[in-house]
This record gives structure tokens, C-alpha cells and sequence, in this order.
């Protein structure tokens, strides 16, 4: 699952310099693992990888939001719809449950 979800994530621009990229990563193998994290909305996601990263719960959110916003104002446009919402405003947790079901559907 982290090779297709770092392969999404590449082709869609995401910098993968960026600890967001890591956190995305994790994120998306804790919903392969237990997918009822995508129900029980992000804050207990972002404390279990903030644990991981001996970092804090408010970074882990921020990181991935910003790894998103340089995606979409930098990244590969056709990418980006194909592996995300189309909403105006989505939500890391929207964006996340998105690319997370792409990828395990994808091929």
C-alpha cells in the first residue's frame, strides 16, 4: 500500500522532501489497516502518527495540509483529479478517505 500511495503522491506533485508526503504515507497504511479511522474523523489519526514522529498531533495536520495545498497549486493538475475530490474546499480528511480508496483500488 505505501508504494502505490508514495507512486499517487509523486505523480500528483507532491514534494516528497516534505514530512507531509511521510505523514500521508502513514495515514493511508493506518485506513489499510483499520478502516475505521476514516469514520472516526483525522485527530485520532494525527495523534497515532504524531507518536510515531515524537512530534505533536497539530503538526501532523498541518503538514499534510500543507503537502496538499503545494499539490494542488504546484503539482500535476490531471493527477490531483484523478486521486482527489473535487470540492471546493475538502478537508484533510476528505482528501485523505479519497486517495485512500483510489489506491486501493488501483491496479
Amino acid at each position: 500500500m505505501r508504494k502505490k500511495t508514495v507512486d499517487a503522491l509523486i505523480e500528483m506533485g507532491v514534494p516528497a522532501n516534505l514530512s507531509g508526503f511521510h505523514y500521508i504515507c502513514d495515514a493511508i497504511e493506518f485506513y489499510a489497516q483499520d478502516e475505521s479511522y476514516i469514520l472516526s474523523g483525522t485527530t485520532a489519526l494525527y495523534k497515532k502518527i504524531a507518536e510515531m514522529h515524537d512530534t505533536t498531533w497539530t503538526r501532523v495536520e498541518r503538514c499534510i495540509r500543507t503537502a496538499f495545498e503545494k499539490a494542488t497549486t504546484y503539482g500535476n493538475l490531471d493527477s490531483l483529479n484523478k486521486y482527489m475530490t473535487a470540492a471546493q474546499k475538502p478537508t484533510n480528511g476528505n482528501l485523505l478517505a479519497c486517495l485512500y480508496l483510489k489506491v486501493k483500488d488501483w491496479g
